[in-house]
């Protein structure tokens, strides 16, 4: 059982430029509270995860989200409902992952990055005209206007993104993880 890997030539004498990334920087270093919130400020998408206890199954979405106190609001559009179904059979020990590393291709693997994880309890309010006694419209409206706002003002433009409740009535779901811990790490000291 496991992994195997043959010890080959590169694995045991990697090339120069992985040799070069793995010794320019320490360990990780630790991220206090205020710099946890900067990540999170920093950026528009988290990783929302949860365990669903009757699937046995773990589940993990990219989803926009907005801030407002210690509670992060995400817009879910529907359709596959996998993840909402397990956040509600199971709203606690619910974790969003947001970090700033560039993935692109083009990334240098050696880059500076942040990561946090923010971990708390989950709730779940659908946006059809029939949940008002959950969350109130004018407060369903209120949250996905911030998240649109959010958004736009990191420019992007994705059919995922919130639709304007002033022109049609929202469908899909907003989720709230409220924030009972949070903790970070960066990239460590060059050496």
């Amino acid at each position: 059982p496991g992994l195997l890997l043959s010890a080959g030539p590169r694995l045991v004498h990697p090339t120069w430029p992985v040799v070069a990334v793995l010794h320019s920087r320490g360990r990780p270093v630790r991220l206090d509270l205020p710099a946890c919130w900067e990540v999170l400020r920093a950026r528009p998408l988290a990783h929302l995860g949860c365990y669903h206890p009757a699937r046995e199954r773990t589940y993990c979405l990219p989803l926009w989200f907005a801030i407002e106190g210690r509670d992060l609001w995400f817009y879910h559009p529907g359709g596959g409902q996998a993840l909402v179904e397990a956040l509600r059979e199971h709203p606690h020990g619910v974790c969003a992952q947001v970090d700033d590393l560039d993935c692109s291709p083009a990334a240098d693997p050696g880059q500076p990055w942040r990561s946090v994880v923010a971990e708390g309890s989950a709730a779940v309010f659908a946006l059809d005209a029939g949940s008002d006694a959950e969350l109130p419209p004018a407060r369903r409206h209120e949250i996905l206007r911030a998240i649109r706002h959010r958004l736009h003002d990191f420019a992007i433009e994705s059919m995922f993104v919130p639709p304007d409740p002033d022109l049609a009535p929202p469908t899909g779901f907003l989720l709230r993880l409220r924030i009972q811990v949070m903790g970070g790490q960066a990239t460590g000291n060059t050496l």
